[in-house]
């Protein structure tokens, strides 16, 4: 029997403050594609915001505590494109001058993922499960829409098709991704 795999559910400031049904989706999604999903209690921002206000030393204690929250897992997941992309991007750059941590920053940034992105490339879930329709409604939908509105302005046609399918599959409505 295969090992499942092991996720670290990166909840981010906003959707734990604003948002939080995400987070209870985001969980659902990620254990109906077969996870082991772990909430880390020792998370925190990821630092996206002292990083855009130009306070490195503020982003690089941020981005230690999450490394040191989430570094066991297999997998790390956020439900924001903003964070993951923080993390994978910007946190071996802000240990640039740190050996050690720049090598665990690296390592890190590596496996961490926006949570559509993983289903799709790493679980291979190329649709939402039925027993997830009931779980996702209206409101949920907003931050897939957003995203695919940013792609098609971007031309990503088969990125667009592939979020408006997962959110044809929440709302049980087939075949509203071939209509783009």
């Amino acid at each position: 029997m295969n090992k499942p795999v092991e996720v670290g559910l990166f909840i981010t400031c906003l959707v734990d403050t604003f948002r939080p049904n995400i987070g209870f989706a985001s969980l659902k999604l990620l254990e109906d594609a077969g996870c082991k999903v772990s909430l880390p209690l020792a998370q925190s921002c990821c630092g996206l915001t002292a990083w855009n206000a130009d306070d490195p030393d503020d982003a690089r204690d941020l981005a230690i505590a999450v490394i040191k929250a989430f570094e066991h897992n297999d997998y790390v997941v956020a439900p924001s494109k903003a964070c993951a992309r923080m993390v994978s991007e910007n946190y071996p750059s802000l240990f640039a001058k740190d050996p050690t941590w720049n090598e665990r920053a690296m390592s890190f940034a590596g496996k961490v993922y926006e949570i559509t992105e993983f289903l799709k490339t790493v679980m291979k879930v190329d649709h939402v499960l039925e027993n997830n329709t009931d779980t996702i409604v209206g409101t949920d939908l907003a931050p897939l829409m957003d995203k695919a509105s940013r792609l098609k302005k971007q031309g990503s046609k088969k990125q667009v098709r592939h979020i408006t399918e997962l959110m044809a599959g929440m709302l049980d409505t087939p075949g509203i991704g071939e209509k783009l």
